[in-house]
């Protein structure tokens, strides 16, 4: 018993003390095709861009390009067409953040 509540109080203090989730290298390059897919489409809904031409806009090798692109399409901000994914297009999930405010330095 007083072993459990040791525990229990180990787990409360790593939960405090324990960083948030931080922010994976696939998820940073999704992020970084989904903003520049969307300056690429100025805005345009609905617009399909070619995987490969994206890949090399963002000077990555296809194996990373599939990687980020199968991550953005799993969390809802890119649509897919071809098996496997040919073209790829924003959805107004994966706009949003280019709406919300930059970071200044």
């Amino acid at each position: 018993m007083k072993r459990r509540r040791n525990l229990q109080c180990i787990g409360l203090l790593l939960s405090v003390v324990v960083p948030a989730k931080r922010t994976t290298l696939v998820e940073k390059r999704a992020r970084a095709l989904c903003v520049k897919l969307a300056s690429l489409n100025d805005g345009t809904p609905m617009e399909y861009r070619e995987v490969r031409l994206m890949a090399r806009v963002l000077a990555l090798n296809y194996e990373t390009a599939d990687g980020a692109i199968a991550y953005a399409i799993q969390k809802g901000w890119l649509t897919g067409e071809g098996e496997p994914t040919q073209s790829i297009c924003l959805t107004d999930e994966g706009r949003a953040p280019q709406t919300g405010s930059k970071r200044t330095r």
